[in-house]
């Protein structure tokens, strides 16, 4: 395998970065099928969104007493008149490459429905986005319960209005994601450390030391909360059955909580977290708009330092279409 070094300024002695030629980041395909949903808002960002013509990328962060929305817009906005009033109707900051809008889910009357999807077991939404005043989800889980996907569809559909882009059988991670990045420029990371003994303990880890999880969302108590695949039978109670072989469960990390906490300081979103445990050898893949630039590598870096003994380095780092297991 040939590494070539890349250097960073603000990387710390005990963080390696590296490019390896032939690492190939590999998507996990255990969440069989997908549903896309169109709804046509009726708040205020959206109507401005419509009139406007306004395109924007979204995040979903869950509080302890609801959730916030966060919309994620293009630092040239800010060059025609329209783009221009529409940041300033709702106090935008800028951060990297891009302004930063947010918004309470409650006030943008998507609580109720965002919140009963990502309860149903294994259910994750891959991507938000708002297209001149309509919202586009996307959301993958597995076929045991697509029977309360449904039902769950067809109640909030009675209520508001949804309308159905696709669903079925998975069209695949790679298509899914090829296809956000077509309008969204994603970046993958995979970086990768030694968990140490007392961090794979059942109370710890209570799916045992081999599997692959998809974090589900962002939670008010920074916990992981995640769907499995594993071929081993968890070791404790603390794991939710799906399906043959497919676990949800929430755990506790200190890496995790730590970036988690700077990932809300900045508002950073990940169109896919991806963790791989095979003993002590931890890997984690993120994909994340290219917008944010270096920011995660920052983070990292800053956690490597706080947390030597993990002994953090980074795999890859490079856009979505030049990662060869996208191909």
């Amino acid at each position: 395998m040939r590494l070539q070094a890349i250097l960073y300024p603000f990387a710390p002695e005990n963080v390696i970065i590296s490019h390896c030629a032939f690492i190939q980041v590999k998507l996990p395909e255990f969440l069989d099928s997908e549903l896309v949903i169109l709804w046509e808002g009726n708040n205020h960002i959206c109507h401005l969104s419509s009139r406007y013509g306004i395109k924007s990328t979204c995040e979903i962060f869950r509080e302890s007493k609801g959730g916030e929305i966060v919309y994620y817009l293009p630092t040239d906005l800010d060059q025609d008149r329209e783009g221009a009033l529409f940041l300033k109707e709702f106090s935008a900051e800028k951060f990297e490459e891009m302004y930063i809008v947010k918004r309470s889910l409650e006030d943008e009357r998507l609580s109720v429905a965002f919140f009963d999807f990502v309860s149903i077991p294994s259910v994750i939404m891959v991507s938000a986005s708002l297209n001149c005043g309509v919202y586009r989800f996307v959301f993958i889980f597995h076929d045991s319960v697509m029977e309360r996907v449904s039902s769950t569809l067809l109640e909030i559909s009675s209520k508001t209005p949804l309308k159905i882009e696709y669903l079925g059988r998975s069209r695949g991670l790679h298509y899914i994601l090829g296809k956000i990045n077509e309008t969204v420029p994603l970046l993958v990371m995979e970086s990768s450390g030694i968990a140490p003994e007392f961090e794979i303990t059942q109370e710890r880890n209570p799916i045992g030391g081999n599997w692959t999880r998809i974090v589900k969302s962002k939670l008010y108590d920074e916990s992981i909360f995640a769907v499995y695949k594993s071929g081993e039978i968890p070791v404790s109670n603390l794991a939710l059955r799906v399906a043959e072989g497919i676990y949800e469960a929430r755990t506790y990390n200190p890496v995790a909580e730590s970036l988690e906490r700077e990932e809300r300081k900045h508002w950073l979103a990940h169109t896919m977290r991806i963790h791989n445990l095979n003993g002590r050898l931890l890997t984690v893949t993120n994909i994340f708009p290219e917008s944010f630039g270096n920011t995660p590598i920052k983070m990292l870096s800053d956690a490597s330092e706080k947390f030597p003994d993990w002994k953090i380095r980074i795999n890859a780092f490079r856009k979505f279409n030049e990662n060869p297991g996208t191909s």
